[in-house]
């Protein structure tokens, strides 16, 4: 066993990482186009008056800026901090369970130096809504679960804050499902059951999950700024771009600069299948969450409105160094 580090050491790598955070939340804030929209933005879910309904469920981080409102804040400023703290709070989080994976205090300083990197360089600079913040958390601490093999229990609370966060949430459901089943043996087209409970589990939360889903966007919603009541998306709720996407991603992408962003995801879909049927079951479920992510980016989503993709940058961290490790 390693030997645990010195408190000092502990404590400066620790402080590092707050301090390449800070960095990078100000180049962030600085270059980002869009702050007083994403206030607006945000503001009207808590009052029922989102850009669109699809957002109305998204009352986590909404809710946190109003608090931050209450106690002062501006609007405008409320946003800013909220996003502020929790892109600190996923840093921290990421170096936490890079150090519980196994990895150093200086290998997992500069992991998180990577994603800050990254994550600069994958923004549109656009928007960054602090739901997106919230969901690089929750996916940074559903992909440790699941690529180091721990206890599944561990993702059912996190479903229940997901829930209120994004729709998303629902892939933790499903991937609640896929742990209770062996994937290693449905790639042989077999099924073999491992444990009921996280089966019936799952697909329990998953109901319930898309049932408060469409109650909170039907009961909290009013109308929207852009488009009154919304009625086009008034039973799905969701927008679905898979076909646009899909042309951007293999058709415009390829002659404009988001280039970059097909190149990466070939390289990424590619790094993630490489030994797929012989891997064993955690980095399995790792992956197969990683897919679902990205198709539902894909269904519901704007591709090249990269805010939905930079949570698999740490999908691909844990990717890379869980067993057997690619780096």
């Amino acid at each position: 066993m390693e030997p645990r580090p010195p408190f000092a050491a502990r404590a400066l790598w620790l402080g590092l990482t707050v301090l390449v955070t800070a960095g990078m939340f100000r180049v962030f804030y600085e270059y980002h186009q869009n702050w007083q929209a994403i206030a607006d933005l945000t503001f009207g879910v808590v009052e029922g008056r989102p850009h669109w309904r699809a957002f109305q469920n998204r009352l986590l981080a909404p809710f946190m800026a109003q608090g931050a409102h209450v106690l002062g804040l501006t609007r405008f400023d409320a946003v800013i901090a909220v996003t502020a703290l929790l892109l600190l709070l996923h840093n921290l989080v990421l170096y936490a369970l890079l150090r519980r994976a196994g990895e150093a205090p200086r290998a997992a300083f500069l992991w998180v130096l990577i994603f800050a990197f990254l994550f600069l360089v994958f923004q549109d600079h656009r928007w960054f809504l602090p739901w997106d913040a919230v969901e690089m958390v929750v996916v940074t601490l559903t992909a440790y679960v699941l690529y180091f093999g721990r206890p599944v229990v561990w993702l059912y609370p996190l479903f229940a804050v997901a829930l209120f966060n994004r729709e998303s949430a629902l892939f933790l459901a499903l991937i609640i499902v896929a742990c209770g089943i062996s994937l290693g043996d449905l790639t042989r087209l077999r099924l073999t059951v491992l444990d009921r409970r996280h089966v019936f589990g799952g697909a329990v939360l998953l109901v319930a999950g898309m049932a408060l889903t469409k109650a909170l966007r039907d009961m909290l919603f009013i109308e929207s700024p852009i488009v009154g009541a919304d009625a086009a998306n008034a039973t799905f709720g969701n927008h679905f771009r898979l076909l646009e996407n899909l042309r951007e991603v293999f058709g415009t992408n390829l002659t404009d600069r988001n280039a970059l962003f097909t190149t990466l995801l070939i390289l990424f879909l590619a790094v993630l299948l490489r030994g797929f049927r012989a891997a064993p079951e955690p980095k399995l479920r790792g992956t197969l969450f990683a897919l679902m992510f990205l198709a539902g980016v894909f269904a519901f989503g704007i591709f090249n409105e990269t805010r939905m993709l930079v949570p698999l940058i740490t999908v691909f961290i844990f990717h890379a160094i869980s067993p057997p490790k690619l780096l």
